[in-house]
């Protein structure tokens, strides 16, 4: 079985930052949307280890506040977690590569899922992404705090590889074990592991990574 990533989403805090340091993580997520609890604000300065890919979280944002941020938090990976259209999609690509910048930043697409059918609106985006992240569709763009029916993802048959997302917590673990997929690329967790919105709870998140990365090598 290959390792799971893990994403920590929402951080905001530059001491809860650093104290991150020492979890077993592969992605640290920042949220660019100013209705977010999580927002992180104009011009903060946040600083990260290099062991870490930086995220940033977009809603429905114009492309140059894109831009600007990937190059003011030198951002890996830009997560679109809106209701950006595939058009869309393919002008925030094009932008980013006109940046010059020295290194491939990846774009992943959130999708809500709440019934069967809604998976199959990653077809439409498939070959202009890099990776896709499952959330829950709730009231909220994301940071809804539940799940939705996993078996649903038995009915994704797309090319890129995918994260989990929507109120998982370290009682999920043996359940994320249980899930086989072939793409499933990693997890993303957030509200369940937080003091409060934008600070987490370091014990949780070393407790999950452990648990996720102890049973991965249990099964291979």
């Amino acid at each position: 079985m290959k390792e799971l990533k893990i994403k920590v989403c929402g951080l905001k805090n530059q001491q809860n930052i650093n104290e991150i340091e020492d979890c077993d993580l592969d992605y640290v997520g920042f949220i660019f949307y100013e209705k977010s609890k999580r927002f992180v604000e104009e011009n903060q300065l946040i600083t990260t280890s290099q062991n870490f890919k930086r995220v940033g979280i977009f809603v429905n944002s114009s492309i140059q506040n894109i831009c600007d941020k990937v190059i003011q938090y030198n951002l890996d990976v830009v997560q679109l977690h809106g209701d950006e259209s595939p058009l869309e999609v393919k002008k925030i690509r094009s932008e980013i590569l006109k940046l010059s910048l020295h290194k491939f930043i990846e774009i992943w697409k959130a999708i809500s899922i709440k019934k069967e059918s809604d998976i199959h609106k990653a077809d439409a985006y498939q070959h202009i992404i890099d990776k896709f992240l499952f959330d829950t569709k709730g009231k909220l763009y994301g940071g809804n705090g539940q799940h939705f029916d996993w078996q649903i993802l038995d009915e994704y048959s797309y090319s890129p590889p995918f994260l989990l997302s929507g109120g998982i917590s370290n009682k999920d673990v043996s359940a994320i074990k249980e899930i086989k997929h072939p793409k499933l690329h990693g997890i993303d967790i957030n509200s369940q592991f937080e003091v409060k919105p934008g600070l987490k709870n370091i014990n949780l998140i070393k407790e999950f990574t452990k648990s996720i990365k102890q049973n991965e090598k249990l099964t291979i």
